[in-house]
């Protein structure tokens, strides 16, 4: 069973409120933003996405087909 753990629920407000407490992290927020890519897309579609990590270490969320 996957389990995900954010830092926050990633909600719009929820990530604003996340990066205003940590404006001096640019690099931490700026992960946690694809994070938000991840929450967003299973918030979508209640599926959990397929993932892919890039060679730079960023994520990259697809809709899992159904």
């Amino acid at each position: 069973m996957p389990i995900w753990i954010f830092p926050a629920r990633l909600t719009t407000d929820g990530f604003r409120s996340l990066a205003q407490k940590h404006k001096r992290e640019p690099e931490l927020v700026a992960f946690w933003a694809n994070l938000k890519e991840g929450f967003d897309a299973f918030e979508k579609d209640h599926r959990t996405p397929e993932i892919t990590i890039s060679s730079n270490g960023r994520y990259h969320f697809r809709s899992a087909m159904l």
